[in-house]
């Protein structure tokens, strides 16, 4: 994640106005760790359905 921000933030290096290279670094760090928040959410319900799911199958065997 860092390095992936790092990259995309270094190569913004040719924009001129330190505001605009600024604001676009933020934007980027706001918009990387919401899609990663957003993803790590997925994969805990995904997981918890599918374990319940599992722990359901379980219950009707015995």
């Amino acid at each position: 994640f860092m390095l992936l921000f790092l990259v995309l933030f270094a190569s913004c290096l040719l924009i001129q106005s330190m505001l605009t290279f600024s604001a676009l670094g933020i934007a980027l760090l706001i918009g990387f760790m919401y899609l990663f928040r957003v993803q790590s959410y997925r994969f805990e319900v995904d997981g918890q359905s599918e374990w319940s799911a599992f722990s359901d199958s379980i219950r009707l065997f015995k």
